[in-house]
């Protein structure tokens, strides 16, 4: 995931789990959205969150 991410000049923060690219972005990426869990708890700034999933698409 993360190579596919970097290919398309994304970045990835392991510390906050935050992908950021600078610049638009017109290409599309290889995953699948499989649906979100709205229970994951609060996250990184103890705000609410929800734990999203994907899958390869390829």
């Amino acid at each position: 995931m993360l190579a596919a991410l970097r290919e398309a000049g994304f970045t990835y923060d392991l510390r906050t789990h935050r992908i950021r690219r600078d610049g638009p972005f017109a290409g599309s990426l290889p995953f699948r959205y499989l649906g979100a869990d709205d229970r994951a708890g609060p996250n990184y700034t103890g705000r609410p969150a929800v734990r999203s999933y994907y899958e390869s698409a390829l």
